[in-house]
């Protein structure tokens, strides 16, 4: 009885050993080392050492230190990632169980060349944010009109009729509904109407308010 006894333990305690080598077996490795400027030997910060055809990876700290762990047994190849510098490949790199192995990274700067872009701003044809149409005459334009009075030039614009009596008609409207404005200050439609064109620098006509 004992001796079944004994023969179980031994049996038990050489599965522990198997099991135990093999957890050894599978354990990984490290790939360990410091980024450092190729030109003035500086450490580099936040560089991307990456290993490929592997989701295994890391990022140099304030002092360019870096460490890739849980590395299965093999040979591998990293790169090494950075903004303003060359990307460096490292190839044939030995890993071992248990075992740390050095690489250390120089990254060589690069100039970066971007492309110039011109953006070209274009005012809608149909302006969704205005409530009334709004049309200009400078001081240029009336040089070349065949005028003489702001409301010979206002009868030349897209909306405005003139009544027989002269008064104003904007859109279809009374010429009660018509506010003439001189230098934003209100002024009676006779005046308004009879303004020379010699002593006008601009002439501004809003429709569509009411």
């Amino acid at each position: 009885m004992l001796a079944g006894w004994k023969r179980r333990i031994s049996t038990f305690c050489i599965s522990l050993f198997c099991v135990a080598g093999f957890l050894q077996g599978a354990t990984g490795g490290k790939i360990a080392g410091r980024v450092t400027h190729g030109e003035s030997g500086e450490p580099l910060v936040g560089v991307n050492i990456m290993v490929v055809n592997e989701s295994l990876g890391a990022a140099s700290d304030d002092e360019g230190y870096y460490t890739i762990l849980n590395v299965p047994p093999g040979t591998y190849e990293i790169m090494a990632t950075s903004i303003g510098f060359k990307t460096a490949r490292i190839q044939n790199i030995q890993v071992n169980s248990d075992m740390t192995r050095t690489v250390d990274i120089q990254l060589e700067p690069t100039v970066l060349q971007g492309e110039e872009v011109v953006v070209v701003a274009q005012q809608p044809l149909v302006r969704s944010d205005l409530t009334s149409s709004k049309s200009t005459v400078t001081e240029e334009d009336l040089e070349t009109m065949p005028v003489e009075s702001s409301s010979a030039i206002l009868s030349t614009q897209a909306g405005v009729t003139q009544g027989s009596d002269g008064a104003l008609h904007i859109r279809g409207g009374r010429s009660s509904e018509v506010v003439y404005m001189i230098d934003g200050i209100p002024v009676n439609a006779s005046l308004g109407q009879s303004i020379s064109t010699n002593i006008i620098s601009e002439l501004t006509l809003i429709s569509g308010t009411f």
